[in-house]
């Protein structure tokens, strides 16, 4: 049951570090959108 375990941990490793990239892109593309949606408004 150890190889299991070891199995289980690594991917919620896996899991939390691709949940953590998608945040960081996710809030990157959010401040890049709304930095273009004020500029064309500013037009």
């Amino acid at each position: 049951m150890k190889f299991l375990d070891a199995v289980f941990t690594g991917v919620g490793f896996i899991v939390k570090g691709v949940g953590m990239v998608v945040q960081a892109v996710g809030e990157t593309v959010k401040d890049w959108g709304e930095h273009i949606i004020s500029k064309e408004a500013n037009i």
